[in-house]
């Protein structure tokens, strides 16, 4: 059951988070979008099972389906927060994951990998499958959540920075500073990729039980954001950033160490 688990949970990973772009559900939601993202998922499961269960690879493929169609168009309106429909969306989707691993507990003994192989390089594998588990969840996972809980504080900035202006000009000429998350100062894409990176970085040190070398990692982000702090003007700002660094770095420790949990069961 446990192989099972960790292959559909692993396939559920891929398919929704890291081939997004293949079926671009998140950009532009439709029934064709979703239907893909559904048949990505049961092909990923396929591919890292080594075999071909009809009635399991049915089962995923209309498993992530509902929930897709019901996230994009079914939970919408004021009622329903963006974390609140993604949180439901990943819990139904996992939650499937654990149903069909106990319904189908088998499924993985029966690929080509787990059949075929030795012992010890099924043990391997289904480690290797875990630490993918672990870093897609930690990094790509963790930057969703952060881009879907961070950006109410952005707008907050916004209209406070707008509501200066007019009160600065009150002929309504006043500049906005801060329209967007590309206008803070630095690259377009700069914060995600520094996010990947910290989070990547902080899970490969608790891997490697170097759990102390965390602090100094937070430090020397602490230390590159000194300038920004030091500005009293942009208080807001810093804060800003202050918030969206303890979200990375506490979602990272934690997936990081859930992880090693999860890899040492094996």
């Amino acid at each position: 059951m446990h192989s099972t688990l960790v292959i559909l949970v692993a396939a559920h990973l891929l398919g929704v988070f890291v081939l997004r772009p293949l079926s671009a559900a998140a950009q532009r939601p439709s029934v064709a979008a979703v239907l893909t993202q559904a048949g990505i998922v049961a092909a990923a499961m396929v591919v890292l099972m080594g075999g071909w269960c009809t009635r399991l690879v049915i089962a995923v493929a209309v498993a992530h389906a509902l929930a897709g169609l019901v996230r994009w168009f079914v939970m919408q309106g004021t009622m329903w927060t963006e974390i609140g429909r993604f949180t439901i969306d990943q819990t139904v989707r996992v939650a499937a994951a654990v149903a069909l691993a106990v319904m189908y507990q088998h499924a993985a003994a029966e690929g080509v990998w787990l059949r075929e192989w030795p012992p010890e390089l099924q043990r391997w594998y289904m480690i290797a499958l875990t630490f993918l588990c672990g870093a897609i969840v930690c990094v790509v996972v963790g930057g969703e959540v952060i881009g879907i809980l961070t950006p109410p504080l952005l707008r907050e900035i916004k209209d406070a920075q707008q509501a200066a202006a007019r009160r600065a000009n009150p002929d309504g000429e006043g500049r906005y500073v801060i329209l967007n998350e590309s206008d803070l100062d630095g690259l377009r894409r700069g914060g995600r990729y520094i996010g990947w990176l910290e989070r990547s970085l902080v899970l490969i040190l608790v891997l490697m039980n170097q759990v102390n070398a965390v602090g100094f990692v937070v430090t020397a982000k602490s230390i590159l954001r000194y300038g920004d702090i030091r500005d009293s003007h942009q208080r807001r700002v810093t804060e800003y950033v202050i918030i969206g660094t303890f979200l990375s770095f506490g979602w990272a420790i934690l997936t990081a160490v859930l992880t090693r949990k999860a890899i040492d069961l094996w």
